[in-house]
């Protein structure tokens, strides 16, 4: 089961707590541009991720909208499609 969370809520948080990181404002805006849960798969679309394995940390690229993560999401953060599965 999956927890539901605000994402207002989440970025206050991180606002009062989080103080001086380089990494804040990438923090931020990756939680901005996940899709919320109700849209998540909007698309329909399948997707599947790309793996650099010649990289370390992996790298992971949607074969959609070819925006690279440093993690392998059940969804696309950037597009939405869905990574769960074989792609169509």
């Amino acid at each position: 089961m999956s927890d539901l969370i605000s994402r207002k809520s989440l970025l206050n948080k991180i606002n009062a707590y989080v103080v001086g990181s380089q990494d804040k404002e990438f923090i931020c805006k990756l939680i901005k541009e996940m899709p919320s849960a109700e849209n998540r798969g909007e698309n329909k679309s399948k997707g599947h991720w790309i793996c650099y394995p010649n990289n370390y940390p992996y790298i992971w690229k949607c074969d959609k909208c070819e925006s690279l993560f440093k993690i392998d999401f059940n969804f696309c953060p950037r597009c939405g499609a869905d990574m769960r599965g074989k792609a169509e």
